[in-house]
Formats: C-alpha cells, sequence, structure tokens
C-alpha cells in the first residue's frame, strides 16, 4: 500500500482502517513467531491529509502471466491444422509449434493484464465520501479473504 499526502509517500501494509484515518505498518520484526507492539512502526493517517492511495495487489502479474502462456498454449494446440498439400506454402513445423507460438502470445497477453491489474489507485483528494469508498473496497478485500 502506498499513501502519498503533500508532504511524504509512505508505503507499507493496512494495519487498521476507521472511519477517518488509516494506519499503515512497516518493518515488521519478529521473534520466536511472536510480534510485540514495540517491533512494529505505525503511521496513521487522517483522510484531510491523503492525497491518494494506490493498493498493490502482490502476485497478479506472475498469476495472470502464467494463466496466459497455459491459455495461449491450449489454443495453440486446439487450432493446429496440417498444411493443405495442394497449398502454396506447405511446411509443416507440427502442433508443437504451433502449441509454442500460442504459449509465447498468451505470455505476453498474460502479463499485460497481470499489469493492468496489478495497482489500484484510490484518488482521496482530502475527502471523506472517497475515503469511504476506498475503506469499503479495503473491508471487502478483507471479508473475502476469511
Amino acid at each position: 500500500m502506498k499513501i502519498n499526502t503533500d508532504a511524504q509517500r509512505t508505503e507499507g501494509y493496512i494495519y487498521n482502517v476507521t472511519d477517518t484515518t488509516v494506519t499503515i505498518y512497516r518493518d515488521v520484526v519478529t521473534y520466536g513467531g511472536n510480534i510485540s507492539p514495540k517491533d512494529i512502526r505505525l503511521k496513521t493517517f487522517s483522510y484531510n491529509t491523503i492525497n491518494s492511495v494506490t493498493r498493490v495487489r502482490r502476485g497478479s502479474v506472475a498469476i495472470a502471466t502464467l494463466a496466459g502462456a497455459v491459455t495461449g498454449t491450449l489454443i495453440g494446440l486446439a487450432t493446429y491444422q496440417k498444411p493443405e498439400p495442394d497449398g502454396w506454402i506447405t511446411i509443416d513445423l507440427g502442433p508443437r509449434a504451433s502449441a509454442a507460438a500460442g504459449g509465447i502470445f498468451g505470455t505476453l497477453a498474460g502479463a499485460l493484464v497481470g499489469l493492468i491489474i496489478h495497482n489500484k489507485k484510490f484518488n482521496i483528494n482530502k475527502d471523506l465520501n472517497k475515503f469511504d469508498s476506498f475503506k469499503t473496497s479495503v473491508l471487502r478485500m478483507v471479508d473475502s479473504n476469511k
């Protein structure tokens, strides 16, 4: 998560969201699996200081690239046709070449989709209604991970 204010840009992970503030943490240090409050560096921002918040979806590029590669390979394999012997070009590289070409195009398409969905930016502009929309999105994301 990246929070931009007039004074600074701060990166971290969501710790808490209230009706008017968002708290993020940075540099979590664990000892023996326990996290004590002194080990967490918390920073709280009020909605009236926030210009924008960018939520980064971890792993979205890799997952989309892999899905594109697999889908492209299967489509390339499924659409392979043996060339006609009377045709102008009769070079046949086989179904493997068709699958490889589909996989290459699918990988590129998947990576592009992953880059597009990687970030979601909320322009708060010190407005409580826009902050409420951000808060609702965060709470929806937390509820879907349960």
